[in-house]
């Protein structure tokens, strides 16, 4: 009687477990429905664009995306340098717009302030996304991860970070193996770990300059104040000088910085140093 009641007190707590779980797009094992979006960089720039017709039975990370701020950032910044390395992964991410032309603006300033390098595209079809996909409002972020035209993986996120880039790429490894980028595994932080195993670690390799390296863990969360945002920038500042290949080398590598730090103060002051090594 003890072991039935506790199956049943089981079942209850799976079921409500169920009920709390947010669903957002289709889900593991589902097709993976074509849609049109306002293409904002790319070759496509400024033109609505079926994607997923053009990605065909590739390895696919599509990533909607309802509100654009710092903790956003943090998911999609990791997941860019990671698909960047590769070739055959096709990646997209769509901003969930009230109105596409505002929205595809938005999104060509994210590339841009981020240096994303994957394709950025606004919804043409509002805050709803495609009908289709059946998006939840309650949502902030939907990470979808394809493959031969059905969906693999579906992350509905609430509540963007870097601990949900880790499990994304976590996701995308066993479609598209390969080297975790340092600064990847750096703006994970304790969140790497999981399904980016040790052994996949062990395959970085540090590409910074010492003192660009150091920057980056003097930036960690735990201690990105803003008189520390400071003293970091001074020793970039000198570390680049008025070498010409040091500034654009720097401001390329800035995004990697912003990726790991929440302080709003430190935040400021590197996206200012990152304009002016681009003037």
């Amino acid at each position: 009687m003890r072991i039935a009641r506790g199956l049943v007190a089981l079942a209850f707590s799976c079921a409500a477990w169920a009920q709390d779980r947010l669903y957002s797009g289709p889900q593991p094992g589902e097709p993976l429905p074509r849609f049109q979006a306002l293409a904002a960089t790319g070759p496509h720039a400024g033109r609505e664009v079926d994607y997923i017709a053009e990605f065909g039975n590739s390895p696919i990370l599509l990533i909607f995306i309802r509100d654009i701020d710092r903790n956003v950032y943090r998911t999609l910044w990791p997941c860019d340098r990671y698909a960047s390395e590769r070739p055959g992964l096709k990646t997209l991410f769509v901003y969930l717009a009230p109105d596409k032309v505002e929205g595809e603006r938005r999104m060509r300033q994210v590339a841009k302030s981020l240096s994303l390098e994957v394709p950025v595209a606004a919804s043409i079809e509002g805050v709803e996304g495609p009908g289709a996909y059946g998006l939840n409002r309650q949502v902030a972020v939907t990470a979808i991860v394809a493959k031969d035209g059905k969906v693999v993986a579906n992350h509905a996120i609430v509540q963007p970070g870097a601990s949900e880039a880790q499990r994304i790429i976590g996701d995308l490894t066993p479609l598209v193996w390969g080297r975790v980028p340092s600064d990847v595994v750096l703006a994970l932080g304790p969140a790497r770990r999981g399904r980016i195993t040790d052994e996949m670690l062990e395959k970085t390799v540090a590409e910074d300059p010492r003192e660009v390296a150091e920057a980056f863990a003097r930036m960690s969360p735990a201690h990105a104040t803003g008189l520390q945002a400071q003293n970091v920038i001074k020793d970039l500042k000198r570390w680049a000088g008025d070498n010409a290949e040091r500034r654009r080398y720097l401001a390329a590598r800035i995004p990697a910085i912003l990726a790991i730090c929440e302080a709003e103060e430190a935040r400021a002051q590197l996206v200012k140093l990152k304009e002016e090594l681009e003037k």
